[in-house]
């Protein structure tokens, strides 16, 4: 039923709209205008539940996953690496850096 309604929004000369309407939210072009903060509020906590979800997916390489992937390039360069802090060393040396050893 049109007309059930009439738009209370103001418009810009200060007078209500007064637009007859079939919902008491208002009229078809005010309705639309308004702000919908449950929409901003929902996509706003559904993007921080994806950036969580990736932030604990997330997690530091150990030093055998690191070996496993890049064995054959540290070989070709003659180093290895540290297995303490993961700095390159050069092969002859032993596991660990000149600065892992003396702790």
């Amino acid at each position: 039923m049109i007309g059930e309604y009439s738009c209370p929004y103001l418009c810009n000369t200060g007078k209500a709209c007064g637009n007859a309407c079939i919902r008491p939210e208002g009229c078809r072009f005010h309705w639309k205008a308004k702000k919908r903060f449950y929409d901003r509020l929902r996509s706003e906590s559904l993007r921080l539940e994806i950036q969580e979800r990736l932030r604990s997916e997330i997690r530091e390489k150990t030093y055998e996953e690191i070996m496993l992937a890049h064995r054959d390039t540290l070989a070709i360069l003659n180093i290895t690496l540290c297995k303490e802090c993961l700095l390159p060393i050069k092969i002859d040396e032993r596991e660990y850096c000149n600065s892992c050893q003396s702790e």
